[in-house]
């Protein structure tokens, strides 16, 4: 654009930090619109992947990620299960892995103490029955 008007870039770099050091306000407005595009942008491309991930799976990308997480901490949600206490289980294990459950929405935090979530819950006692014979335990 620069050549087009014959100026050089220096001189358009120039008065365009000019332009951010007083404030402009056209040039702030326009910055914005910029930052605006690209999330739009960026917001069309998480869509396409969440819905081809739909197609491919018939699950989003969140349920599977809840899934994956059950299934991978299942030794810890056993014992969880099993406790009489669960809020002192909980806080038995790691922070890392308190976080990555509660990121998950596996485990929630309900009146100050930590719990396993009804969803989780529900997940976990049909899927563990299923897959390991009859009990929890």
């Amino acid at each position: 654009m620069a050549t087009e008007l014959g100026v050089t870039k220096w001189i358009i770099g120039h008065d365009i930090r000019k332009m951010k050091n007083s404030r402009d306000p056209e040039l702030k407005k326009r910055y914005l619109e910029r930052d605006e595009f690209i999330n739009l942008n960026k917001n069309k491309q998480a869509k396409k992947i969440q819905s081809r991930f739909l197609r491919m799976t018939g699950l989003t990308i969140e349920e599977k990620m809840f899934q994956n997480m059950a299934f991978f901490y299942r030794s810890e949600l056993k014992k969880i299960l099993n406790s009489k206490d669960e809020n002192k289980t909980i806080c038995k294990l790691s922070k890392n892995i308190r976080k990555t459950l509660q990121r998950n929405k596996i485990i929630t935090k309900g009146w100050g103490k930590l719990v396993i979530s009804p969803k989780a819950r529900a997940f976990l006692t049909s899927n563990l029955i299923h897959k390991e014979g009859n009990n929890i335990e």
